[in-house]
């Protein structure tokens, strides 16, 4: 997924079962949001982006049946570069 600096995005990350998954954002090798290793929400969002914010997100969703089912997206964020 690209996202231009400055604007706005939303992760999401649905999944069923029974009983109902909840849903864990990380992040490969970072914090998600401030100060937080974790996020537990359907959705991740950013309201304003900068190249901090570029990644690996992982959603999990883990209901404690079997293991968890976990799915990655790359987040590019698109800026200017001045030389």
């Amino acid at each position: 997924m690209e996202v231009k600096k400055g604007k706005g995005v939303t992760l999401e990350c649905k999944a069923t079962g029974n009983p109902q998954p909840v849903i864990t954002w990380t992040r490969k090798n970072d914090l998600v949001m401030a100060g937080k290793k974790s996020v537990e929400s359907e959705t991740l969002t950013i309201d304003e982006t900068t190249r901090h914010h570029a990644g690996v997100y992982i959603c999990s969703a883990d209901n404690g049946v079997g293991a968890p089912i976990t799915r990655e997206i790359a987040l590019n964020i698109m800026c200017e570069y001045q030389t």
